[in-house]
């Protein structure tokens, strides 16, 4: 949906936070805030050691400086479903979506004791950059495939090679769900306008993000095509 030429997100897609909580019979959930406190907790739990527990294992989540490769792993799949996570940021970088870190329902599965992940809130997608973490993302984590590392766990996965390489595999499966063809030539589309830009000086100067910096369209093509090499699943030609 568009307002006034800027995009509102698919709101009508998003299942709401108390229906999966009720259908999948969970007894508490938190949403997650700015700098991954927790803005709201619902407690359905009818015990306060058990919510303190939940709230622990919440917590857990942010106290792993001390891990890293596959013992960080280990422990976090003791408290998360990390796949559902990884669909969750996955999904964020191939929508673009400019605001999530403080947009995130988090819910105890009962049959797990995981939490497992509901997204919320996709009102603004396709950005050109996320609102926070834009800097970090440039300075320290340039080249990897997550949208916004405004969160310290998100910024986590992104500096663990072990956790980075399982999300890697789970972006490769959301992308699958995708439409090869429409990717490919989605992607000729995209290099076919750079290649006219390149090549006249005016709409450069025209353009708002082309001529920030020296524009190297053979640099293009070799990153496109890795990305291609990337997003497409093996086997299937570019």
């Amino acid at each position: 949906m568009t307002v006034n030429n800027e995009p509102q997100g698919i709101y009508l897609l998003v299942e709401k936070p108390h229906q999966v909580t009720s259908h999948m019979k969970s007894t508490y959930m938190v949403r997650r805030g700015l700098d991954h406190k927790i803005d709201t907790e619902y407690d359905d739990t009818n015990s306060k050691e058990q919510a303190r527990l939940y709230r622990k294992q919440y917590h857990g989540l942010y106290n792993t400086a001390h891990l890293h490769g596959d013992s960080l792993l280990s422990y976090l799949n003791k408290s998360m479903n990390l796949h559902s996570y990884f669909s969750w940021i996955g999904f964020n970088y191939l929508s673009m979506n400019g605001d999530y870190s403080d947009e995130l329902f988090l819910y105890i599965n009962p049959s797990t004791g995981l939490y497992e992940v509901i997204g919320w809130d996709y009102d603004d997608l396709l950005r050109m950059s996320p609102h926070e973490g834009q800097e970090v993302r440039k300075a320290q984590h340039g080249d990897k495939l997550i949208f916004s590392l405004e969160d310290s766990f998100d910024r986590m996965i992104a500096g663990d090679p072990v956790i980075y390489s399982s999300y890697l595999k789970t972006l490769k499966n959301v992308i699958a769900t995708c439409d090869p063809t429409l990717i490919s030539t989605t992607s000729q589309q995209v290099v076919k306008e750079l290649d006219l830009l390149s090549k006249n000086e005016a709409q450069r100067k025209a353009t708002l993000y082309i001529d920030k910096e020296e524009f190297d369209i053979d640099k293009t093509h070799t990153d496109i095509k890795e990305s291609m090499n990337f997003y497409l699943p093996e086997g299937e030609p570019l």
